[in-house]
């Protein structure tokens, strides 16, 4: 559909703060524009309060390199569960 425009943020973030974040479908039937799909990722990769939309700290680059080379892939979702407030679309 494209970018998302800030009524459909307010609305997306309304309706999360009414029905949690659990109802995807709901949620995106309330929006009216977009599918449960794009509110999820839209709500766990830009909008959410626990994100963390600061530049990465040289800790959390160091996390990265070696769990990447750990992992030996790029295994970002793994990765991501050692950043807390950083969602996987971030780090990679």
């Amino acid at each position: 559909k494209g970018p998302w425009h800030k009524t459909e943020d307010a609305s997306l973030m309304y309706w999360v703060s009414h029905l949690g974040t659990g109802k995807w479908v709901e949620i995106a039937r309330r929006v009216g524009s977009r599918t449960g799909k794009q509110c999820r990722e839209r709500w766990t990769n830009q909008l959410s309060p626990d994100i963390d939309h600061s530049a990465f700290r040289h800790d959390e680059d160091l996390v990265i390199i070696t769990m990447q080379q750990t992992l030996q892939a790029n295994k970002w979702c793994e990765v991501a569960k050692y950043l807390p407030g950083r969602p996987e679309n971030a780090i990679k």
